[in-house]
């Protein structure tokens, strides 16, 4: 079976992007994370089985983290 994988987009509070990061990089399914230049702060790779599952640790484990601001999911078709 195939891996679902996104690009999460995301913005924080200005001041918080190191301790994010870390905190990002420990969520189950996250393969890369990256601080970045332009409209978005920490652009994130992950992979699940599904884009249900995806959507779950979006939801449950990126939203809660505090600093964070928005995030937007682009999921990989290609």
């Amino acid at each position: 079976m195939q891996k679902t994988s996104a690009f999460i987009l995301i913005t924080i509070q200005a001041g918080k992007s190191l301790e994010i990061l870390e905190q990002i990089k420990t969520v189950h399914g996250v393969k890369n994370a990256y601080l970045v230049t332009g409209p978005y702060d920490i652009i994130v790779l992950i992979e699940d089985d599904t884009t249900e599952t995806v959507g779950n640790r979006v939801i449950n484990r990126l939203h809660i983290i505090p600093g964070i601001t928005h995030t937007m999911t682009c999921i990989v078709i290609s």
